[in-house]
């Protein structure tokens, strides 16, 4: 599924008949009309296109939609059309909450929860995912924060893991900081400006524990990949984790797996049938 004329749309679309083709693959069926960010489409056409997608009586579905009423749309009738209820909805992170308020209402509304029926991705593990060091430190740091610094937004220390949404943002936050904090901790790097601009792609690592971060640009030699570096990232290759909605609802989650090189992991937000169905 992609929506054309808006970002996110076309050009994901493209690549991924490129992937595809590269494997001898090809889509089964295509769900795609104007966005309704460029004036939208009538209805008539939404339902002849959903017509015909629906037909194919898909496996699997590749969301590329923005956050916007045409794929809220289309992850309703997903749900809800006995001929694609049962595939599954891979979509990217910035879908996720979205998709989630959709599943929420579907399965109020009497729809069968199917645990691990939606994967989206993600760029860093979760806040409960402790068979990494980094994320035993994170949980450390943030509980002594949450406890210690005044703040005034969370009155549980323990409330990254109660809200996988919050934490899995929460780790980002921190990795970022422990990122940059690596990034000006050299007096040779912050020495000048062009210093320091030279330096981020300079085949640069951020070691966070156990999590490895970098190797962008600049000539890579071999054995680049020691001291915890898992796998070889160079040129600032991409990275991604993979969810799925598995668990205990609103929002569980837990460890699925790597893609295109990954080096952290995670499965799943969850449902709680018993308090939404």
């Amino acid at each position: 599924m992609y929506l054309q004329g808006v970002s996110f749309g076309d050009r994901e679309y493209a690549q991924a008949q490129r992937v595809m083709s590269e494997r001898n693959l090809t889509f089964s069926g295509v769900f795609s009309v104007e966005s309704s960010v460029t004036g939208g489409a009538r209805k008539e056409v939404f339902d002849a296109a959903w017509e015909a997608f629906a037909d194919t009586r898909p496996q699997a579905v590749i969301v590329f939609g923005s956050p916007i009423t045409d794929t809220v749309e289309f992850f309703r009738r997903m749900l809800t059309d006995r001929r694609t209820a049962g595939a599954y909805l891979l979509a990217p992170s910035l879908l996720q909450e979205l998709v989630l308020m959709v599943w929420r209402a579907a399965v109020a509304g009497g729809v069968e929860f199917v645990p691990g029926q939606v994967i989206t991705t993600g760029t860093n593990p979760l806040a409960k995912d402790t068979q990494y060091e980094a994320i035993q430190r994170f949980q450390e740091v943030m509980r002594a924060y949450l406890t210690h610094s005044g703040q005034k937004d969370y009155a549980d220390k323990d409330h990254f893991l109660k809200d996988d949404g919050d934490g899995e943002m929460m780790v980002a936050g921190w990795i970022a900081g422990e990122v940059l904090s690596q990034a000006l901790g050299s007096r040779e790097w912050v020495k000048d400006r062009k210093s320091f601009l030279a330096s981020l792609y300079n085949q640069r690592r951020y070691m966070v524990d156990d999590i490895v971060i970098g190797d962008y640009g600049g000539e890579c030699k071999r054995g680049c990949c020691v001291a915890g570096c898992r796998l070889p990232l160079q040129s600032g290759r991409p990275d991604c984790v993979h969810k799925e909605v598995c668990g205990e609802f609103p929002c569980g989650l837990c460890g699925l797996g790597d893609f295109g090189g990954s080096i952290v992991g995670v499965r799943g937000v969850g449902f709680d049938v018993a308090r939404h169905a």
